[in-house]
């Protein structure tokens, strides 16, 4: 019993994760590069076109730089 009371005393805190934005819109651009638009679901900002390296960087999203602005407050 004093094993599980020591452990539980030297977890930290989960740290919060990031809001991030997910992709909208995706193409190419004039020089053959991967193109996405993305857009928060929390407070519906855009990003403009991002060059993005592949597909499953465009399903991770990026992050929302208006509310993890406030995030950080």
């Amino acid at each position: 019993m004093t094993d599980a009371l020591q452990l539980d005393f030297f977890k930290r805190p989960a740290a919060k994760r990031a809001a991030m934005m997910s992709f909208a819109d995706r193409g190419w651009n004039g020089r053959g590069e991967q193109i996405a638009l993305f857009k928060c679901p929390q407070c519906g900002s855009r990003s403009s076109w991002i060059t993005v390296a592949s597909h499953e960087e465009e399903l991770r999203g990026v992050p929302c730089p208006k509310c993890n602005k406030e995030r950080a407050r």
